[in-house]
């Protein structure tokens, strides 16, 4: 392009990068460079950090976009994408997922992953507009798995001889049956289904357990006893009726037990 000067007129020849100036004045010559700020690639600023199963990664993870020497470059507003890299668990990353940078930075706020694992890391790419930048890769984070607790409440006192019965516990989202087990089997024993019946063997205190298994995204929950009396059956005496005759030998007395219990 020209411009007009008090002493003549003065051009610039060359590419955006570089011009060659020269004046009408044959004795003057100028060459100047210009420094462009061009995006060449992308950096992880906030890493992800281990999270729980499906809830949000923080703090939140940002990703820069660098020229060549690593400059931020923040005029940049071009869309950066996160999407996973290493997947040991085939897991599904939610959230939003592409953002546009803001000063050079893409922030994103409420990324999670559905499926427990360790070793997930993810990959920054922004292919538009081109040419697209060089992808960058997080470190490496886990996504742990979710805890389950057990709701199972005390059975009612008891008295040996009752019949054997039945009991019931809530588990965690795992999906695995609670199962029940004696803790005292001198007392009480389980059997049938998961070990929900309950049958008395004696007197005293029997205390059942309570468990359920874990899986790819959650723990085992914690065990958890619940006791309860047994009390002492009782035992009925009823004396045998008798008679005799006057002045004679009393005869044998009788009594008869009721109450025992197999």
């Amino acid at each position: 392009s020209g411009s007009s000067t008090a002493g003549g007129t003065t051009t610039c020849t060359g590419t955006a990068s570089s011009c060659n100036f020269s004046h009408n004045n044959k004795d003057q010559s100028l060459t100047a460079t210009f420094n462009t700020v061009v995006a060449t690639k992308l950096a992880f600023g906030a890493q992800p950090t281990n999270t729980n199963k499906d809830a949000a990664v923080t703090p939140a993870v940002t990703v820069r976009i660098l020229d060549a020497s690593s400059n931020l470059v923040t005029s940049s507003t071009r869309s950066v994408t996160l999407a996973i890299g290493t997947n040991p668990s085939s897991g599904t990353l939610a959230g939003t997922t592409t953002v546009a940078a803001v000063g050079g930075i893409a922030t994103f706020s409420n990324l999670s992953i559905n499926n427990a694992g360790n070793g997930y890391t993810l990959v920054a790419s922004s292919a538009l507009p081109t040419p697209a930048l060089t992808t960058a890769t997080s470190t490496v984070f886990n996504i742990n798995k979710l805890a389950q607790t057990i709701t199972f409440g005390a059975p009612v006192t008891k008295t040996y001889g009752d019949a054997p019965f039945v009991v019931s516990a809530t588990g965690g989202a795992s999906g695995n049956a609670v199962t029940f087990s004696s803790q005292t089997p001198l007392i009480c024993t389980t059997s049938g289904t998961n070990g929900s019946t309950v049958t008395i063997l004696a007197a005293g205190t029997c205390t059942i357990r309570a468990s359920q298994l874990g899986n790819s995204n959650y723990n085992a929950a914690n065990n958890v006893d619940q006791s309860f009396t047994v009390n002492k059956a009782t035992l009925t005496v009823t004396a045998d009726n008798q008679s005799r005759a006057y002045n004679a030998a009393n005869p044998t007395l009788t009594a008869t037990i009721s109450g025992f219990a197999n």
